[in-house]
């Protein structure tokens, strides 16, 4: 016989795991002061590399955005949302729209429009934080 899910108690666990865990680790380590995300790192918070993956960027804008607006407005979420909004925007869409795939620490573009896929990102991001 299969247990039952306690949905209240995974709920508990995984907004803990979120909150206490997650959002700490990616705010103490990933945020880069000069814009973007930083989310090619190790699990110990080793930078690999500043490229700016479109989709993890929008994810990430998202993400506190979503926090900000569900969870509590807290003023470091806006503030981390807004921050990698302003460095996509301000190196980007491209002439056609679209959003690129990616850009360097720099904002500089790194590979073009490749699929609608990023730009989903981008929409979802923006809803969310405007």
């Amino acid at each position: 016989m299969q247990a039952m899910i306690d949905f209240a108690q995974l709920r508990d666990l995984y907004s803990a795991t979120l909150l206490d865990d997650v959002i700490p680790f990616w705010t103490r380590h990933a945020i880069d002061a000069n814009g973007g995300i930083n989310t090619c790192i190790q699990d110990d918070g080793t930078l690999v590399s500043r490229d700016r993956w479109g989709w993890s960027q929008w994810r990430a804008v998202w993400v506190f955005s979503k926090l900000y607006n569900t969870v509590q407005q807290r003023p470091e979420w806006l503030k981390t949302a807004t921050g990698i909004s302003s460095f996509l925007t301000d190196h980007g869409p491209l002439d056609d729209g679209h959003w690129p795939l990616l850009m360097d620490g720099d904002g500089n573009i790194q590979r073009g429009f490749e699929s609608i896929y990023n730009d989903g990102f981008a929409i979802n991001g923006l809803v969310e934080l405007w």
